[in-house]
């Protein structure tokens, strides 16, 4: 064959694409059950998965359900990102991510970057934003379950977005600080609290 030919001939210049699938997982806390304000979850990501990545930005959602107690409640501008003080990556000791004051970033964001009729939105109600431009949403004496994402984290900010890589002997943690109750979440009287049961990593 001609060298044309053999340019064309894309099978034999073009080896076969590697297989590419999504898997999903249900990761608990490995740090307890039940958590109160101020106390700390953290989740252990799976290791030497060679060949396997995490899309942070896209397919990492945090399962927060939250019980709150005495009286009715209504959330910060945050949504449910408001319970949620500090966030941080590390691997190994390593420190990949670090959000001091996630909620604060995400409320911030939201105020510029977010139209009333987007908050209202199905995605918004279960991360709690169903609010206007003064609060969030409505949580009455009960459990209401929100997911929220890696949003806040440099890995979701960059563009491209970067993917982690679980192939590594070192697991990857994910911890996240509970926020005070006066700062998450607003009442008349102020006699109210909250707690987070079987959170999870999905």
């Amino acid at each position: 064959m001609s060298k044309l030919g053999d340019k064309l001939n894309f099978n034999s210049m073009k080896g076969e694409a590697a297989q590419s699938r999504q898997i999903s997982q249900i990761i608990p806390p490995r740090s307890g059950v039940t958590f109160l304000q101020d106390q700390t979850i953290e989740f252990e990501l799976p290791s030497n998965r060679g060949n396997e990545f995490l899309d942070v930005a896209n397919s990492c959602k945090i399962k927060l359900p939250v019980t709150v107690l005495n009286t009715n409640a209504i959330l910060d501008r945050g949504g449910a990102y408001s319970f949620i003080r500090s966030l941080q990556l590390t691997q190994n000791g390593v420190v990949i991510s670090d959000v001091p004051r996630a909620n604060l970033l995400i409320t911030t964001l939201s105020d510029f970057q977010m139209s009333a009729e987007y908050k209202a939105s199905q995605g918004r109600v279960l991360e709690g934003m169903e609010g206007d431009c003064l609060r969030g949403g409505f949580h009455n004496v009960g459990t209401r379950t929100y997911y929220v994402s890696l949003l806040t984290t440099n890995l979701c900010m960059s563009t491209p977005h970067r993917d982690l890589f679980l192939g590594s002997s070192a697991p990857i943690i994910v911890r996240l600080t509970l926020e005070s109750r006066l700062t998450a979440l607003k009442s008349a009287d102020g006699t109210h609290d909250y707690r987070v049961n079987r959170p999870e990593l999905h």
